[in-house]
């Protein structure tokens, strides 16, 4: 599949070993994890999906301030360590815009967790 089909793969953290890496940027594979990897795999490396804690700090602060703890804190998403060899600032703009999409419901994924 590698040699044919599959062109960008998503690297579960679990899973991201830098053995696993490396095979797949010597077999030309583009690469989006939770974490940029080495230099050596660096120039296939998309971009991070990652949380963004400040802003869901900054979300939930008022209620924390006012003494309402024990909350369940949605915490978005965002790209991060993006490869601009590989992202163009407008492909970024749509691929967040997906992001936000799926995490808001605007986007849906026909899978009910």
């Amino acid at each position: 599949m590698i040699r044919k089909v599959v062109k960008v793969v998503y690297v579960f953290p679990d899973v991201a070993t830098p053995e696993l890496l490396s095979y797949m940027s010597q077999n030309n594979l583009l690469l989006v994890g939770q974490t940029m990897p080495d230099e050596t795999v660096r120039p296939g490396w998309i971009a991070s999906i990652q949380p963004d804690e400040i802003t869901a700090l900054k979300n939930i602060f008022p209620d924390l301030v006012a003494g309402k703890g024990g909350q369940v804190v949605p915490t978005p998403l965002i790209l991060a360590d993006v490869n601009p060899d590989l992202l163009s600032a407008g492909k970024l703009r749509l691929a967040q815009a997906v992001l936000d999409g799926l995490q808001n419901g605007t986007i849906g994924t026909g899978v009910n967790p």
